[in-house]
Order: structure tokens, then sequence, then C-alpha cells
């Protein structure tokens, strides 16, 4: 498995764009909901808490709002949860 994490994907950012612009965190978006939905594996528990971890990294350094971040939180947490009752609800 290969384990992108966010300061990789800043990398992969073009340098002169705003620090705090709604393409970059429409694909701070994408990335978590594509994180949220993945099917359980051994150790996602892990993958989230790191993402939660980088998204508090990315407000504190500017790199995204507040409410950005509980943007992210909610959609992470939320599909997370989610995901996690249907999978019980199945067994």
């Amino acid at each position: 498995m290969i384990r992108i994490t966010w300061n990789e994907l800043l990398i992969l950012k073009d340098e002169e764009t705003p620090m705090i612009s709604s393409d970059y965190f429409e694909r701070l978006v994408t990335s978590v909901e594509r994180i949220a939905r993945h099917t359980y594996y051994p150790g996602i528990d892990e993958t989230i808490e790191q993402c939660l971890e980088d998204i508090d990294e990315l407000m504190h350094a500017g790199r995204i709002t507040a409410e950005e971040r509980e943007a992210l939180r909610i959609i992470l947490l939320g599909m997370t949860l989610t995901s996690s009752n249907n999978t019980s609800n199945a067994a």
C-alpha cells in the first residue's frame, strides 16, 4: 500500500498560487473524501488519525482557515462513522 501524507501533497502544489485558495481547498476536500470512503483495511484508523493531525498542522501553518479545518474534519469523521455503521450493520 502506498501512503501519501499531506506534506507530500503540498510538495505537488504550485508554489506560485496563493496559500489559501478555493482550488487548493477543493483538492483537500477531494482527498479527504477519498480517504473517508475507503473500504476498511488494517491500519485505516492510524491513517485517519494522521489525516486529522495533518489538517491541524495545515491550519496552524496558515494554509487553511479554522472553518476549512472544521469542514475537513466533519467530512473525514462523518463519512468514516457512516462507513463504520454500514459495515457493522452488514455483519
